[in-house]
């Protein structure tokens, strides 16, 4: 058996789980690297992101009130350093949500070509789908990759013309 391949194969799978809303490629297209070519529901992380940004908000109004109260020497600066804890920890929520999110636009890794689309919309995807939802290939130059049996290579260096393999494999038909 024989495969050819692009210079570059990369499998695009998802980051994150969910349902795909949009399939925005077809098989064969030629997309560049950043393309989106699917779109996850990110419905539930949309509202998540709303909570942990109030979470932020809240966070922040709370060191806002501290400050002053610091200052006048009213309060210990040890609330304060434990508000400010409570701010950065929430923005990181908030930072991670944000991120997942931008993880329901699936791109494409490379410029090349789409393979096949092993996914449609509705399915349901997940980083550890075993099959990846598609392929996206450079073939600005593609390889042949086979294999031979030891008597096939005899014949093939018995009976193909030139001294050396280099030549031998030079002279066979361009592809």
């Amino acid at each position: 058996p024989a495969s050819i391949e692009g210079i570059v194969n990369s499998q695009v799978n998802a980051k994150i789980s969910g349902y795909i809303t949009d399939v925005l490629v077809d098989e064969g297209q030629k997309v560049k690297k950043g393309q989106t070519l699917f779109r996850l529901e990110t419905q539930t992380l949309s509202q998540d992101a709303a909570a942990a940004r109030a979470n932020v908000n809240a966070a922040q109004v709370e060191v806002d009130k501290l400050k002053p109260l610091v200052e006048k020497n009213i309060i210990s600066n040890v609330q304060l350093e434990t508000a400010k804890a409570k701010l950065q920890q929430a923005k990181s929520s908030y930072n991670s949500i944000a991120a997942n999110i931008d993880y329901g636009n699936i791109k494409s890794p490379v410029d090349g070509y789409v393979g096949s689309i092993n996914l449609r919309k509705g399915a349901l995807v997940s980083p550890s789908s075993q099959v990846p939802m598609t392929t996206v290939s450079d073939i600005s130059k593609v390889y042949a990759y086979f294999s031979m049996n030891e008597k096939e290579y005899l014949d093939f260096i018995q009976n193909a013309e030139g001294k050396t393999i280099e030549e031998k494999i030079n002279k066979l038909p361009k592809v």
